[in-house]
């Protein structure tokens, strides 16, 4: 996951100046990331603990709100299945199909 990870900050930085990057296990976000560096100092540790993906992805919508008029691209790297079984998914598919029409959503793995 790290190393898709690497490869989407390069790629992106290439075209942006700089990516937002949030994670699903904390509260954290690494807001202008450019680097490989950058994206690696958010990753002390290997990741561990629930995937709370419908949340995560509604907080990323949430947070993004006043940007609606631009586009945005969502690319969800994870290893893990969503948290609550089959719930969890029908959550996230909720999150996906309410999301704004410029939100353009890719699962990497």
């Amino acid at each position: 996951m790290r190393q898709t990870c690497e490869v989407v900050i390069e790629v992106a930085c290439t075209v942006t100046g700089g990516i937002d990057v949030h994670f699903l296990n904390h509260r954290g976000t690494l807001k202008g990331v450019r680097s490989k560096e950058q994206l690696l100092a958010g990753f002390p540790h290997k990741p561990h603990g629930s995937t709370p993906l419908a949340r995560a992805f509604s907080d990323v919508l949430a947070a993004n709100r006043e940007e609606h008029e631009r586009a945005l691209l969502v690319l969800i790297a994870t290893d893990g299945e969503p948290d609550g079984g089959a719930q969890g998914i029908a959550e996230f598919r909720a999150a996906l199909e309410a999301k704004p029409i410029n939100c353009k959503v890719q699962i990497l793995k």
